[in-house]
């Protein structure tokens, strides 16, 4: 592991604000005018309405009288995480309305996540590089997300603060922050399968206890999840319902994309993937 250079310590609100900025215009304009819609609906639209109702009404049943059934199930709320509409009914008690509380969070967690990458790239690269960083997050196509009501920040900011604690010795607060990305999106724990061997990896080399890092960052996460899946058994009978009720969305396997990685949905990440790919390099 390559040593890495001390965090700076002054907050770089120049450098992570202005793309911050200039991300939430151009969202906003591409979504109003792409999507033809004034800029209230266009940020409240999609999933936004599925956070939305879980923070006013809860989860429900696993199947909703709804128009949208395909094939044998329902659309539910059920594969949407908590996190997100629980910080937005937190952010309603001010005065704030619930679909504009959700824009709320979404926005200022990735503004948190915009820091967490420029504190880790400035580390590693040189200051220009790290600005670069931060622009090509914040105006990545995918990232447009982050100016609606989705959970996207919180995922992101959740993650970017994990490998910044761990890289810091900071296991604990890095575990914490794990457990916001699995919170905020179902397939947060899966980057455990990173965070854990990089808390070794950083343990082993500046002689810390390797036990007490792995633990310290994976725990949290794990323990929300096995809590998360008691309780939906017992409201649902079901401790992965948040994986079966995805039944009803059109989604597409690893067989499938493996098998036409060019057609229908696999389409536009592959681009994204790619674009990705690119910017990194």
């Amino acid at each position: 592991m390559v040593a890495a250079r001390p965090a700076p310590r002054r907050v770089p609100w120049r450098e992570v604000g202005l793309p911050w900025l200039v991300s939430r215009i151009v969202a906003a304009i591409g979504l109003t005018v792409l999507g033809s819609r004034p800029l209230g609906a266009a940020l409240e639209n999609w999933d936004t309405g599925w956070f939305a109702r879980i923070l006013r009404v809860g989860y429900g049943p696993t199947t909703l009288p709804t128009p949208w059934k395909v094939g044998p199930a329902y659309w539910t709320t059920w594969p949407f995480f908590p996190l997100h509409p629980w910080l937005g009914r937190v952010v309603t008690v001010f005065g704030v309305p619930d679909l504009a509380a959700l824009v709320v969070v979404n926005n200022l967690a990735f503004l948190a996540a915009l820091l967490g990458l420029h504190r880790l790239a400035r580390r590693h690269l040189s200051s220009t590089g790290a600005v670069y960083a931060v622009w090509a997050m914040a105006l990545f196509p995918g990232s447009v997300t982050s100016a609606m009501g989705y959970s996207g920040g919180l995922f992101a900011g959740g993650l970017v603060w994990a490998f910044v604690l761990v890289e810091e010795r900071r296991y604990a607060w890095a575990g914490v922050a794990m457990a916001v990305a699995t919170a905020a999106r179902p397939n947060g724990f899966l980057f455990l399968l990173a965070l854990a061997p990089m808390a070794l990896l950083v343990a082993r080399r500046r002689g810390d206890n390797e036990a007490r890092a792995v633990v310290l960052a994976s725990v949290p996460a794990l323990a929300f999840l096995a809590a998360w899946c008691v309780w939906c058994r017992q409201a649902t009978g079901d401790a992965l319902v948040f994986l079966h009720a995805k039944d009803a969305w059109e989604e597409v396997s690893i067989g499938q994309f493996l098998k036409h990685p060019l057609s229908g949905n696999p389409t536009v990440h592959v681009f994204l993937a790619a674009l990705a790919v690119v910017a990194v390099l």
